[in-house]
């Protein structure tokens, strides 16, 4: 193995994570200008938004999660890329509500694997002093991506509307380009698909394999960490996607803001992601993986009831990027968190598993939060949110500590630790 290839692997991952947040931050730019164009209510926007996370709740159960374990993490994760991509560019010519929710729907489920896969490439790559560090940093991809969505807003919105958000999001495809050409595979992977061609005991038709390994995490001694990984999961997604879907909303219905002043702020909010993501992982490395979910979480729910109910505009504007910070922060780690509770045969298949199985209870949050808010008002509805970021806190205290856990069966990388 070279030296430098695991930063190739961290670029393909970092590039992947962040189109993936291209293409949510568009749907939710987008949101509040096909409200005005359709005359949609809150609740029919929020459905738009669910049917994105319904097609990645398939992807990721029926498609990724299988095929990332069989064919290798690089490949797979480009595939992703051209799949939503291309789905993006066609969602610009709807011309309908039922058009629009059936095409999200179609590009969530390329979207549906982004994550997992990405997530389980980097941890393979990077031995455990570093892993929080590398999937923190690759999780702060998606301020980039937020910003990257913001540009795009301002560079086609004024002359296109809101079609121009999304075939702007057709830059996923040269980032599958990317990836096809420049990412190499996991060293883990390979090392484990030599072991099984080589050993006739072990080799299995894919199906076969995909059995045994479902078969194991949900067996006596995985099933507990199943699911307090996918319960830990699923309270970051609710609260994380039913927070990024209705803040634009929130900043022009609420808060007053105009294109250009939203566009200032929702930079400055992806400025202070960056960083949070970025922190939350050096604190999962230094002060260890429980910390870092406990506290960041705990204090995102403190700061959305310090922001929403600020009407000052300066304090306003702080607590928003306080808020932010913890918020994007809580994500950070969560990459090398989950992926040190499983071996490489599972690994990919256990990631999918916990990214279907949230994002498929999080599909119905976009749409809570819309009804919430027609029959109150999004001030109240967002405040809600909280409840969901307390719960995250609280389902790390039963979590354990894996903060020294090597990735088993994981191969030595020449310069891995330099």
């Amino acid at each position: 193995m070279q030296k430098g290839t695991k930063w190739w692997a961290l670029a393909g991952a970092c590039t992947g994570y962040g189109l993936d947040a291209v293409d949510f931050m568009i749907l939710s730019l987008a949101l509040p200008l096909i409200i005005t164009d359709w005359g949609l209510t809150l609740a029919q926007a929020g459905a738009i938004a669910s049917s994105t996370m319904l097609g990645a709740a398939v992807g990721s159960f029926l498609i990724w999660g299988p095929i990332t374990d069989l064919w290798g993490r690089r490949k797979t994760l480009a595939v992703c890329l051209f799949w939503f991509g291309a789905i993006s560019v066609a969602c610009g010519f709807a011309q309908n509500f039922f058009q629009l929710a059936i095409l999200r729907f179609l590009c969530g489920l390329g979207l549906g694997g982004e994550w997992a896969i990405g997530a389980t490439l980097v941890a393979e790559f990077f031995p455990s002093a570093q892993r929080a560090k590398a999937t923190g940093f690759v999780q702060s991809f998606w301020a980039i991506g937020y910003a990257v969505a913001v540009g795009i807003m301002m560079l086609l919105v004024p002359h296109s509307g809101w079609a121009g958000l999304f075939w702007g999001g057709g830059i996923a495809l040269f980032g599958g380009l990317f990836i096809w050409i420049f990412v190499p595979e996991s060293p883990v992977w390979l090392a484990h698909k030599s072991q099984n061609k080589t050993d006739s005991a072990t080799k299995a038709s894919g199906v076969r394999q995909t059995y045994e390994n479902v078969k194991y995490l949900f067996s006596k001694g995985q099933i507990k960490v199943l699911v307090l990984c996918t319960l830990l999961y699923t309270f970051i997604m609710t609260s994380y996607w039913g927070s990024g879907t209705w803040i634009p909303a929130y900043l022009a219905t609420v808060r007053g803001m105009n294109v250009k002043t939203m566009s200032n702020f929702l930079l400055w909010y992806s400025f202070f992601g960056f960083l949070g993501y970025n922190f939350g992982g050096l604190i999962a490395d230094k002060m260890g993986r429980k910390a870092s979910f406990i506290f960041f979480p705990a204090m995102a729910a403190i700061f959305t009831i310090v922001w929403i109910t600020q009407s000052v505009p300066g304090y306003a504007f702080v607590a928003g990027m306080i808020f932010t910070f913890f918020n994007h922060g809580m994500v950070g780690p969560f990459g090398a968190f989950v992926a040190e509770n499983f071996n490489v045969k599972q690994r990919g298949l256990a990631l999918a598993i916990i990214s279907g199985t949230a994002r498929s209870i999080t599909i119905s949050i976009p749409y809570i939060i819309g009804a919430i808010a027609d029959a109150t008002n999004l001030t109240y509805a967002i405040g809600t949110l909280a409840i969901l970021y307390l719960s995250a806190s609280i389902t790390t205290v039963f979590m354990k500590e894996t903060k020294h856990m090597a990735i088993d069966d994981q191969v030595i990388i020449e310069g891995s630790a330099k």
